[in-house]
């Protein structure tokens, strides 16, 4: 499609509406950093390591019969509300896991998990304990005979080492990266300045070349500022960032999953301990309505890498 040259958008319209967006999409989220000093223990949030597990129900196993392996836990017992203004939050107790299937997918599925009519999520599963029994042992817990990441190939899972971790409250805001950031952008446009865009065009088909490049270029300087402060990394209920691309993207049945559960980055830190493939990302994602339900029974999981 050739570029339209009767929408005349100055360099000071786009400049308002970038400085718009990152107003209005500015909210709090979990920020997820690795604590190298302490152990994680039984109960205690952490990457990887032996789950807790409450021992009336059945352990999620693959369609093998083989278990599943514990990516991550978090308490939510006394976890401090967001307070965004959509009221979206985390269940205010209990404990949240997430599992993995044992092979060089990490239970993912290219083929169904993305299509809703396919995923069956044998490869991966995320639990929601609404108490915790903390009378529960380790030697309990390993009588199941169930795996650890200590137990299998590093090859086969993007946790390479134990590690507790912490969560703390932080501001994020949508990255110019995220796919409903172009559709923010002609949103605006025309609410701002009655400028009338047809549904199907994008920033490309409207904007001048200069301007196009402008916005690139600080996409280009977001995303490395990111990566220098380490925000681009592990998070819940923000905004999720990818290697390649968002799934959801022109996928009308994965639109639905609107919140980012989980979050993990591959680690480059010296000590690295979390590695998705070639340096990638995976993410959990639910529908706001699942959440607010406290249903984990429907999460979309995708992971991808360079």
């Amino acid at each position: 499609m050739e570029k339209d040259k009767e929408f005349n958008i100055t360099k000071e319209q786009a400049l308002s509406i970038i400085e718009e967006i990152e107003e209005k999409t500015t909210r709090n989220e979990y920020h997820i950093a690795i604590n190298y000093e302490r152990e994680a223990g039984l109960f205690d949030d952490k990457f990887g390591g032996l789950p807790y597990w409450d021992l009336s129900k059945e352990y999620p196993r693959d369609e093998n019969g083989d278990s599943l392996v514990l990516l991550a836990q978090i308490n939510l017992d006394g976890l401090k509300r967001l307070n965004n203004s959509d009221g979206i939050e985390l269940p205010q107790k209990g404990m949240l896991q997430f599992f993995h299937a044992v092979n060089d997918l990490y239970g993912f599925d290219f083929d169904a998990d993305t299509d809703c009519d396919l995923r069956e999520k044998k490869g991966y599963k995320v639990i929601y304990h609404e108490t915790v029994d903390r009378s529960v042992t380790e030697e309990q817990i390993r009588s199941l005979n169930i795996k650890t990441t200590e137990d299998v190939d590093k090859d086969l899972t993007p946790i390479l080492e134990t590690r507790a971790i912490d969560l703390y409250i932080d501001k994020t805001s949508l990255g110019m990266s995220n796919y409903q950031w172009d559709k923010l952008f002609i949103q605006l446009l025309k609410e701002k300045f009655e400028i009338a865009v047809p549904e199907d065009y994008c920033m490309y088909d409207i904007l001048d070349d200069d301007i196009y490049e402008m916005i690139d270029e600080m996409q280009e300087e977001q995303e490395e500022e990111k990566e220098e402060l380490g925000k681009y990394q592990h998070h819940m209920m923000g905004y999720a960032d990818f290697t390649q691309f968002d799934p959801r993207e022109g996928n009308k049945k994965l639109q639905k999953y609107d919140i980012v559960l989980l979050q993990i980055d591959s680690d480059y830190s010296e000590d690295e301990c979390v590695l998705w493939g070639d340096c990638g990302i995976g993410n959990f994602f639910i529908n706001h309505e699942d959440l607010k339900n406290k249903n984990f029974n429907d999460v979309l999981y995708n992971w991808d890498c360079c």
